[in-house]
């Protein structure tokens, strides 16, 4: 939060390597068999679904189409994910751009060449439909 200047309200997106790693966040396994079936079109790829946690709270979850990704987190678990920017100044679009932004505060770079991703979509889910956030 503090690197990106973010505001403590607005939590990051949790990334996962399937469906069923939301177990680690107390989902039944009917919930998420209903689940996979009705998400088939979203996930994996550019959006991330608003699901409520056993605290009572929501969080973002995304399932990214990105192998290389998928295969770090079978091993890692989930991952937290956020645009590369700084709140408020537009997500880098190259490697040199998010050095500009971040310098030597990020330990490790990873140059994917020049970037053109909009924003992912993110819709709420409510056991029956979908509904679209942004």
């Amino acid at each position: 939060y503090k690197l990106k200047g973010r505001n403590y309200s607005k939590p990051f997106i949790v990334l996962i390597p399937d469906i069923y790693a939301l177990q680690a966040f107390n989902f039944s396994h009917s919930y998420l068999d209903t689940l996979k079936e009705k998400a088939a079109s979203l996930w994996p790829g550019p959006n991330s679904i608003v699901l409520p946690i056993e605290s009572g709270e929501s969080l973002a979850f995304r399932i990214p189409n990105h192998p290389d990704l998928i295969a770090l987190m079978t091993k890692t678990g989930p991952l937290i994910s956020t645009s590369v920017n700084p709140s408020n100044k537009a997500p880098a679009v190259s490697i040199e751009q998010a050095m500009a932004y971040f310098g030597d505060n990020i330990s490790l770079y990873l140059d994917e060449g020049k970037l053109a991703n909009p924003p992912s979509s993110v819709y709420k889910y409510d056991r029956e439909t979908f509904v679209r956030l942004r």
